[in-house]
């Protein structure tokens, strides 16, 4: 059976870009950050990270991953890396015990960018309440975009 090559996603610098695709599709826009914008990118995930996992896993090459065990820790790394290249893989249960936090990470992602002019690419690969949360809350901090749904597969926001 032929696969139709997926279509490339871009992340753009000094945004916050909200990305829900298949993992085939974010995982070359991830590693093409890492090519691209310096030091390797800081990777937060939970424990379900399947776009992590097609990359090679916590060492995969080209990002310096993060696991994090809930949106608290999430929250406090953020305030504690330097790095202007971040990239957070979705996990719905990062944010199970205390669903507030997601609104909470999405500001802080959307305020890193806004004061520091970091890169930031929040990926997921399906649609869910928390990750609606992190989007409204990032939108509310600076202007947003929407590039249209090829397919309906992918939806992709950013801030600039």
């Amino acid at each position: 059976m032929n696969r139709r090559p997926c279509p490339p996603l871009h992340i753009r610098r000094a945004t916050f870009t909200l990305l829900v695709a298949h993992r085939e599709q974010i995982v070359p826009s991830i590693r093409k950050l890492g090519r691209h914008l310096g030091p390797p990118p800081v990777y937060f995930c939970g424990r379900t990270r399947p776009v992590l996992d097609l990359m090679g896993g916590t060492y995969a090459e080209g990002v310096d991953a993060w696991p994090v065990r809930d949106a608290a820790e999430l929250l406090a790394m953020l305030e504690e890396v330097g790095r202007l290249t971040i990239v957070v893989e979705h996990d719905p249960a990062l944010y199970y015990p205390d669903p507030e936090r997601a609104a909470a990470v999405g500001r802080a992602l959307a305020e890193r960018v806004q004061m520091t002019c970091a890169t930031v690419a929040y990926v997921a690969t399906r649609q869910d309440d928390y990750l609606e949360a992190i989007g409204r809350q990032a939108g509310a901090v600076g202007d947003a975009w929407r590039d249209p749904l090829p397919e309906g597969q992918q939806r992709l926001f950013g801030q600039g």
